[in-house]
């Protein structure tokens, strides 16, 4: 995913489900690290920190990242997201 478009704006508080915030938090730490956040990825380090099931296991994390076409378009994807929070 192409983090640096949001990530100065977009904050996992800013999710109306705690637990996208909390995969969206966890996905960003591993951009911040240099790791590349795919299914895989936050997958294991929720797994680490024991949450993976409290968002819903790896299924769910799949099926988030299944319902976008893109990564490309993240910013469009986004405003929608800050624009609810508000």
């Amino acid at each position: 995913m192409t983090f640096g478009a949001v990530a100065p704006w977009l904050t996992p508080a800013m999710f109306y489900y705690e637990r996208n915030g909390m995969i969206y938090q966890t996905a960003l730490d591993l951009w911040r690290k240099r790791i590349p956040p795919d299914t895989r990825t936050v997958s294991e380090a929720l797994r680490s920190a024991g949450q993976l099931d409290s968002v819903g296991g790896v299924s769910y994390i799949s099926d988030l990242t299944d319902t976008v076409a893109s990564s490309y378009h993240i910013e469009y994807y986004a405003r929608p997201i800050e624009e609810t929070a508000r």
